[in-house]
């Protein structure tokens, strides 16, 4: 049999680990401790602390309890999606003590009738009066909202028949990574229902939306098709895990990469590592230029399946130290029409900017959906960022924009531009530049442009340089 590299039973062991926690079994991750506890750290030290990090998350090193939560990006919330569904695992020496999955609205519920936690002004305006845990993913930065969700899951009362409301770490995961899967193993039927990787996605959501009311499901078992079509899809990998074991490390490297598998520790030690890992979704912070540009969908149902973004970026000089930024966000709403899934698309969104760029002018936001009236931009500070944010709206086969001019000092004639991407969007990005500032678009490359376009699946930084 070939050897295999240690990095790539890292990440095999990492993706069972997480197929696992959907399925209530860590059984060949039991199996392969071994092959971690022969690891010599003097042979590759950044190896040996993933390894450990990885069966930390197993419970190899003491009981461990993950808070895992589904993101549905048909519905885009700042970190990746509307956390729809959720679940509480806990983990000892690769075995699934408790595992328990849940309807968000199935700890959400009861708390409605409890005193009302006052909201960000945003929600308060376009979404809800109150704040609950469905909606806690306010912020983009994925270590914050973490921290947010562990709040609201204590304050509600934690899902029923759990011993306690403490966890060692958040999980976020998207349905990209179950799509990969499926287009690894092949289509899984549940109970008739067949799921392939093209439209896995659309599938569940209608299943979970309105199919089991056919099928005489009642409400809240409505989402244990998840964990049934886990089990599947992960007793196919133990089956031939050796067949699989390269797609898979291909898989999670690449949605680690695009944040579809995010992760939060309360070890503070263990998050930093995160961080320089790749791990943690954290708002990236940079001493040169940055944009984020962060959708919240505002009751717009599954809309965000039907809708692509256009991120137009001008740069141009209007004093030596300052560069004026004209951002155009361009949407196009194909959905096709006010259906049970899709509507008119209500978002709130946020530019995430420098903290010294300073706010010039905002035209195309609304304050009212339906009689777009036109609404001021918000300008704050979150952290050490300046957030320029206003809500927009756009009716089923329409399209529309909004932009926002503001400007950022600079101390330098070489810039990077870091755009962060979005987890669960699909942009197109365009980066423009006026003399004397250009793009270097390659490295090492001395020849430049003027213009770039890009369609991010990933954070990228472009240089910027004042040419004399």
């Amino acid at each position: 049999m070939k050897k295999r590299s240690k990095k790539f039973w890292v990440f095999t062991i990492l993706l069972i680990i997480f197929g696992l926690a959907f399925a209530g079994s860590l059984a060949v991750g039991w199996y392969l401790y071994p092959a971690y506890q022969g690891l010599q750290i003097n042979q590759n030290k950044n190896l040996q602390s993933e390894a450990s990090i990885l069966f930390d998350l197993a419970g190899f090193h003491g009981a461990k309890r993950h808070l895992i939560l589904f993101q549905n990006p048909n519905e885009l919330r700042p970190t990746g999606g509307f956390w729809g569904s959720l679940a509480v695992l806990k983990v000892e020496q690769g075995h699934v003590v408790n595992l328990k999955t849940s309807d968000v609205y199935a700890l959400d519920g009861p708390s409605e009738k409890m005193p009302k936690i006052i909201p960000p002004l945003p929600i308060s305006r376009y979404l809800n009066d109150s704040w609950y845990f469905r909606d806690a993913n306010w912020s983009p930065d994925f270590p914050t909202s973490a921290k947010t969700a562990l709040y609201f899951y204590d304050k509600e009362g934690g899902l029923q028949g759990e011993e306690n409301n403490n966890f060692d770490s958040v999980i976020a995961i998207t349905p990209a990574v179950v799509s990969d899967l499926l287009d690894l193993t092949g289509p899984v039927a549940i109970d008739g229902i067949v799921f392939d990787s093209a439209k896995f996605l659309d599938r569940l959501q209608y299943e979970t939306g309105a199919g089991y009311r056919e099928r005489n499901v009642p409400y809240f078992a409505r989402k244990d098709l998840i964990g049934a079509l886990a089990k599947v899809l992960v007793g196919r990998v133990q089956e031939n895990i050796l067949g699989y074991g390269l797609p898979v490390y291909k898989i999670v490297q690449k949605r680690l990469a695009t944040k579809d598998i995010m992760i939060y520790s309360t070890d503070k030690n263990l998050e930093e590592t995160y961080r320089v890992f790749g791990w943690a979704g954290e708002l990236k912070k940079t001493t040169g230029d940055y944009l984020m540009v962060v959708d919240s969908n505002m009751a717009a149902f599954k809309t965000n399946k039907f809708v692509t973004r256009k991120v137009s970026v001008s740069v141009a000089e209007v004093e030596k130290n300052t560069l004026r930024h004209t951002v155009n966000v361009f949407y196009q709403n194909d959905a096709p029409g006010f259906t049970e899934f899709t509507t008119r698309y209500r978002t709130y969104t946020r530019l995430y900017l420098p903290a010294a760029a300073v706010f010039v002018a905002a035209g195309g936001f609304v304050s009212e959906a339906k009689a777009k009236i036109p609404g001021a931009a918000d300008i704050y500070k979150d952290g050490e960022f300046t957030v320029i944010g206003g809500f927009f709206a756009l009716d089923p086969k329409t399209s529309g924009s909004f932009t926002v001019v503001y400007d950022v000092p600079l101390t330098q004639d070489k810039v990077y531009f870091n755009y962060q991407k979005q987890v669960g969007q699909k942009d197109s990005v365009v980066l423009k530049t006026q003399k004397p500032w250009t793009i270097q678009y390659l490295v090492g490359d001395l020849s430049y442009r003027d213009q770039i376009s890009f369609i991010p699946d990933e954070d990228w930084a472009l240089k910027m340089v004042r040419v004399k």
